[in-house]
């Protein structure tokens, strides 16, 4: 069978939990005799603008898309562009695939929904997050305030901010009334075109159960959603011995943003903090739509605490193996949803214990007590009585190492792929 993946972007230059499945899954597919080519968007400064250019990645064939956002000039261009459509289909007719599997379809275009439907090429879609729906993403204002629903007028007051150009909100010739109709119909139309890609896609597949009830509330039939955890890949787990010392170490892997928190982790830390504890962040400092000072926050945050509070730049997957085994406590302090906590699994298969938010899918994937302790999301006191009991208490985080846990690998989450594509 012939699989085409659509996505944003793919290894080496975006890595994340979506490349990183997107990665496992090919690979496992090509090893079985199955064709898997990828196309997705990169961003080169050097680089013409919609030049596609072919190479390969891992075994893995890879179609990349030079996309710059030169020629957009309206929130509809985020959404649907024509040119970027020519370049799917130019791939589409070449590969001529039995079906396509859109991973992500943020700087690319939702039109090619349309497209394949005309080509009679069904088409699954995995929900990795809320963009759909969500331009933001994450389900998450600028002001770090989550939205379980989907409010149109926090919508335009979120993206005038995030926009002002594309919103007639952000005129001051235009009249409040008329624009806030104007830019509501554009909202609308959008909404339109994110729940005709949904439920024109043979299968959506989300990663946990609390995406499948995101994605319901949004008023997608629950039928037609399948519940399929990501697979990880155990083999950079295998021979990995965890290293001792006398010091207790706290640790936060991941992106480096507002959104998951690592600045209620350093404030939790500084509460318990002393010479026997140390803490290391590892992860890159993004920037989070026009928010670029995070990285020098945290760093004024922890000024006074350069002995005990370590910040490491970006990683690589093979590493992280390595990185949990010399760390005590992974917490994961997110104050959005999440949709698919692929360190929390790699923290369950290194042995290492877990302090999750009590928020979305880590309150979903972890037992309070059993496999992890939940602290209340956004609360660093809280969270600091959590690390406090680790830290003091060695028999309870044995305990939480050693409980049962069930982590897919990639095989299992492959054979559940394999039968929504009809293989």
């Amino acid at each position: 069978m012939k699989i085409l993946y659509l996505c944003s972007g793919f290894l080496p230059e975006k890595v994340g939990a979506m490349e990183l499945h997107m990665q496992f899954t090919a690979k496992a597919l090509i090893r079985q005799g199955h064709d898997v080519v990828v196309f997705c968007r990169e961003y080169s400064p050097g680089k013409p603008e919609f030049v596609v250019e072919s190479s390969t990645y891992d075994g893995i064939p890879v179609r990349r898309m030079n996309y710059k956002y030169s020629d957009c000039t309206s929130f509809e261009h985020l959404y649907s562009n024509p040119t970027i459509l020519k370049a799917v289909e130019e791939v589409v007719d070449d590969f001529r695939p039995d079906v396509v599997h859109i991973h992500h379809l943020n700087s690319l275009t939702m039109d090619v929904a349309e497209m394949l439907l005309a080509a009679q090429i069904p088409y699954v879609m995995t929900l990795h997050d809320y963009w759909m729906g969500c331009p933001r993403t994450q389900r998450i204002t600028a002001a770090l305030e989550t939205c379980p629903e989907i409010n149109l007028e926090k919508c335009l007051h979120c993206l005038r901010q995030l926009w002002p150009g594309f919103f007639n909100g952000g005129r001051e010739d235009v009249p409040r009334a008329e624009a806030d109709a104007k830019d509501r119909e554009v909202l609308e139309a959008y909404h339109e075109v994110v729940n005709k890609v949904l439920r024109s896609a043979r299968k959506l597949i989300a990663p946990s159960r609390f995406v499948k009830r995101i994605y319901e509330r949004y008023g997608i039939d629950r039928q037609h959603i399948s519940i399929i955890p990501h697979g990880l890949d155990r083999s950079h787990f295998a021979g990995v011995d965890r290293v001792r010392s006398p010091v207790f170490r706290f640790g936060y892997l991941g992106p480096v943003i507002p959104s998951k928190g690592a600045h209620i982790l350093i404030e939790a830390f500084k509460l318990i903090g002393g010479s026997d504890c140390s803490l290391q962040i590892w992860g890159e400092v993004l920037p989070y739509h026009k928010d670029t000072n995070y990285g020098h926050r945290l760093m004024v945050l922890s000024k006074g605490w350069e002995t005990s509070i370590d910040f490491h730049s970006r990683y690589e997957n093979r590493d992280v193996a390595k990185i949990l085994a010399n760390i005590d406590v992974l917490v994961i302090p997110s104050i959005w949803y999440e949709a698919n906590p692929m360190t929390l699994r790699e923290a369950f298969l290194s042995g290492t214990a877990v302090i999750v938010s009590n928020f979305g899918v880590l309150a979903e994937a972890v037992d309070d007590g059993v496999t992890g302790l939940l602290f209340n999301v956004g609360d660093s006191v809280h969270l600091s009585e959590k690390m406090k009991m680790l830290k003091d208490d060695r028999r309870l985080l044995q305990q939480l190492v050693d409980a049962p846990k069930d982590v897919p690998n990639v095989e299992e989450n492959v054979a559940s792929l394999k039968q929504i594509y009809g293989i």
